[in-house]
């Protein structure tokens, strides 16, 4: 059996060089179609890494209550309020409630940047936290009661990774041309202690943490922030603060999360003194399949596309062994007579088949090493090959290569070898 096999495998080997330009087509349009389903695979496998450890930060029973509408319409909300939440709804372990940032001018050291500011509360650190150790102290609840003008302030490794690309119109920007050069200074710098200006009132930086990089963040949204400071702070200074985006909520128990779901919109609804007011929450779960709605519906056409590839790369595989066959009627008619079986003649034509696709599978593996990168960024989207993308589009060449091949095989075992010695 190995001998035939062999056999089988030295002629295919033969013909798929002996026909280097038919050959070379069917294989290109094969590595398309595995390049294709590389870039699939690797972008799910991506985003399935990417939900597995967000999840594990934000944990099952995380929620995310949104205020929708301008900010004019939003629920004016006081720390007096979230006392009251809390009480009502013993659902809920954690609170922590999300001022709208503020984006204005900064002045540092006699410089005018632009800057993001966030008002927040201590219970901030409880919810997808990826900064690390704080270095000073973070915000606390006296700061909180006291309105006090502290800040920390958020170190962003980012800014420096290039400095053409940190621009705001990329994954690294910000909305102010100058935020830029305010990172890159800022983050050289020790900031404790340091004072600056900020809608006419002086903070003094009592922390500093440290984003993660882009790659490593494992939230779903990784939002850009320059300075935290206390929310009671930051309404006492912007009209706009007092109303809220979000509000993050840790449930105590997953059961617990479904519960406060509907009971919170309505409690906000009568407190607003409108039914029809508009509000969203969303589960971590939720969020997620949210996140990557979008991206699906693009794979989706990604897919079709590597798919009609490989169709296209299986027909001219049929049509290199359907000649084959036809030029080489006569040898597969003394084969027959000298003792070859169907089996063996079904063999050789099959793994010259699938050897077309391993070579396909294998130039559409050299392409993506080049070409992966180009196209995640063109698309958007982020990839992480790993062993089973490769072996799943390299298992889907050979099974193309080995169905379209099919049909000339079975012809080409079944045909009469007197009838084959007979063809000139």
């Amino acid at each position: 059996m190995i001998s035939r096999f062999l056999i089988a495998a030295k002629i295919g080997f033969i013909e798929i060089f002996n026909n280097k330009l038919r050959s070379f087509l069917s294989i290109f349009a094969i590595s398309i179609g595995v390049f294709t389903f590389l870039f699939v695979f690797s972008v799910i496998n991506y985003s399935k890494e990417v939900i597995a450890r967000a999840q594990k930060l934000a944990g099952e029973n995380s929620i995310t209550f949104q205020f929708n509408g301008v900010w004019w319409s939003k629920l004016k909300l006081d720390m007096k309020s979230f006392d009251e939440i809390m009480q009502k709804f013993p659902q809920i372990k954690i609170l922590s409630p999300i001022s709208n940032s503020v984006e204005s001018n900064l002045r540092l050291d006699n410089i005018t940047y632009g800057a993001i500011v966030l008002g927040i509360t201590p219970n901030w650190k409880h919810y997808n936290w990826v900064y690390g150790k704080v270095k000073g102290r973070f915000i606390n609840w006296d700061d909180i009661s006291q309105h006090r003008k502290v800040a920390v302030f958020i170190r962003d490794p980012r800014s420096n990774e290039d400095k053409i690309n940190y621009s705001s119109t990329n994954i690294y920007g910000r909305g102010r041309d100058n935020a830029r050069k305010f990172k890159w200074n800022a983050n050289n710098k020790s900031m404790l202690g340091r004072k600056f200006s900020f809608m006419r009132n002086t903070f003094t930086v009592v922390g500093e943490i440290t984003a993660p990089l882009y790659q490593n963040d494992d939230r779903l949204v990784s939002n850009s922030y320059d300075f935290l400071i206390p929310i009671t702070a930051l309404s006492d200074i912007a009209f706009t603060s007092r109303f809220f985006d979000e509000i993050y909520i840790d449930a105590q128990t997953a059961e617990d999360a479904k519960v406060l779901r509907q009971n919170l919109i309505n409690y906000f609804r009568i407190k607003e003194g409108n039914r029809n007011a508009e509000y969203s929450m969303q589960t971590f779960k939720e969020a997620a399949e949210n996140k990557f709605a979008s991206m699906r519906k693009n794979l989706l056409i990604v897919s079709i596309l590597g798919i009609i590839a490989m169709i296209s790369g299986g027909i001219g595989i049929m049509n290199v062994v359907l000649a084959t066959i036809f030029a080489r009627t006569k040898e597969i008619g003394t084969r027959r007579a000298l003792g070859a079986s169907k089996g063996d003649i079904f063999m050789q034509f099959s793994f010259e088949s699938m050897t077309l696709g391993l070579f396909g599978a294998l130039a559409g593996y050299v392409i993506s090493l080049f070409a992966m990168d180009y196209i995640s960024d063109l698309l958007s989207m982020t990839t992480k090959m790993d062993l089973f993308s490769v072996l799943a589009a390299f298992s889907i060449a050979v099974i193309t290569g080995f169905i379209f091949s099919l049909y000339p095989s079975l012809k080409a075992a079944n045909m009469n070898p007197v009838d084959a010695l007979k063809v000139e």
